[in-house]
């Protein structure tokens, strides 16, 4: 592990009650992006998720959104989607470039396959020859960490009486891209180093075997 997912770590190790150990895990969530603080005052942020067609998910990602703005105030801050779900990439770019000439786009996705190597790209190519004034800048998918691992161990635990007896499947979407499967394996092994279950097993929806 890194030295800050040591100090998160220690950090956790400090707190007994659920409430406090969720108020860690969210506040590191929100420093992910790593954005220099240098660009605050011209920085605009575009979160991007992936888009759903449950309206549902989509309220989620925004309530995300208003809270992540909420840390960074001096920051202008809009969400959109890739697909299935409006505002899309584009407009959102088209929106904060007629109020900031720096937008950093900060993908909100665990691993890097397709959408983040070639269609997300391809959009922000096609807005930026069109936009030669801003600078964009593609910050990195989440990617396995401890904290992710943290945060997905606090969701089932309370599910979970016997963890010494118990099987967990740890589900993926799933893709072609062997570079998003490693990764998917070290969040899983990742997971498994939290608590000493029987056994944990990934598995996927399509793309990738075991099913």
């Amino acid at each position: 592990f890194s030295p800050a997912s040591i100090h998160f770590r220690y950090q956790i190790g400090q707190f007994d009650s659920y409430k406090q150990k969720k108020k860690i895990v969210f506040q590191a969530f929100l420093n992910f992006t790593m954005i220099d603080p240098k660009t605050l005052k011209t920085l605009a942020v575009l979160l991007i998720a992936h888009g759903s067609q449950e309206s549902y998910a989509n309220r989620q990602f925004h309530y995300l959104a208003r809270r992540y703005a909420r840390r960074h105030p001096a920051w202008i801050i809009q969400s959109a989607f890739l697909e299935n779900a409006d505002p899309s990439i584009d407009h959102g770019l088209r929106n904060l470039s007629t109020r900031s000439n720096e937008i950093d786009v900060v993908p909100l996705f665990l691993l890097a396959a397709q959408h983040l190597k070639k269609d997300i790209p391809g959009i922000l190519n096609e807005f930026q020859a069109q936009h030669l004034h801003v600078t964009l800048r593609l910050r990195k998918e989440l990617g396995p960490d401890p904290l992710l691992a943290y945060l997905a161990f606090e969701r089932m635990k309370n599910y979970s009486r016997h963890p010494y007896s118990t099987v967990v499947l740890m589900l993926g979407r799933g893709s072609r891209d062997s570079k998003a499967l490693e990764d998917f394996y070290i969040q899983v092994k990742q997971f498994s180093q939290l608590q000493r279950f029987q056994m944990v097993l990934p598995c996927f929806l399509e793309a990738a075997e075991p099913s």
